[in-house]
């Protein structure tokens, strides 16, 4: 899901909820600012559960080594 919306300008401009709320005009042309930030943040979250996923796939490994060593 954070993938479509990195890939998606309309939805990574909709992420602005406080501009849009303070200033409802920016609404009719959401592409009239920049949205790295939001880019950014996304980016960083991906690599987080990236870098989570692996941690918790060595676990496993490791928790089904140990127990077919102990088998």
């Amino acid at each position: 899901m954070l993938m479509e919306i990195l890939e998606n300008d309309e939805d990574l401009h909709m992420l602005y909820l406080t501009k849009i709320f303070a200033e409802p005009a920016v609404a009719s042309d959401l592409l009239s600012f920049d949205t790295e930030d939001a880019e950014s943040l996304l980016e960083v979250y991906l690599q987080d559960i990236y870098a989570t996923q692996t941690r918790v796939s060595l676990m496993l490994n490791n928790i089904r080594n140990t127990e077919s060593m102990l088998t």
